[in-house]
């Protein structure tokens, strides 16, 4: 019912989607490699991770918490929280 990887949701996975079917994850929003309040192989929701995006779709952020390349609610390199950027989108979905 979602995207041919391993999908399971509350349950860490490579590349499953919480909640919501996606191309390659979704963190109730679809983003790269990232699941919503599960950890992965490459994301944490709510915790800082080297590729990873709680609530917010982006290539190479975290939300809620600062990370290597990107602050939530603060304008950063790669990633803007709640606002729409180059590579990452609040609460809308990315095209990658």
């Amino acid at each position: 019912m979602c995207c041919s990887y391993s999908i399971v949701a509350h349950i860490p996975s490579i590349k499953c989607v919480a909640h919501i079917p996606s191309i390659k994850c979704i963190a109730h929003i679809p983003s790269i490699k990232c699941i919503a309040h599960i950890p992965s192989i490459k994301c944490i929701a709510h915790i800082p991770s080297i590729k990873c995006v709680a609530h917010i779709p982006s290539i190479k952020c975290v939300a809620h918490i600062p990370s290597i390349k990107c602050v939530a609610h603060i304008p950063s390199i790669k990633c803007i929280a709640h606002i729409p950027s180059i590579k990452c989108v609040a609460h809308i979905p990315s095209i990658k």
